[in-house]
């Protein structure tokens, strides 16, 4: 009928904010899991760049990552 089929690429998140670097990687804010990850080309698990500590507001915590910004170092 003319309609194409997606995929899933990243699964098991509850995604609120993205961002995409001038590599090409993309930042997934997380606000189930209170974490930043970033997901390379092809990358399904994603590297841990913040939070993931629980919820919270100390240096290694988060608390409802929401609004992302990518600088040019990253």
């Amino acid at each position: 009928s003319g309609t194409t089929q997606g995929h899933i690429l990243i699964d098991n998140i509850r995604c609120f904010g993205l961002a995409l670097d001038k590599e090409g990687d993309l930042y997934v804010s997380d606000t189930r899991k209170d974490e930043v990850r970033r997901y390379g080309p092809g990358d399904k698990v994603g590297t841990r760049v913040a939070g993931g500590n629980g919820r919270g507001d100390r240096l290694t915590q988060l608390k409802f990552p929401a609004y992302l910004f990518v600088d040019d170092a990253g």
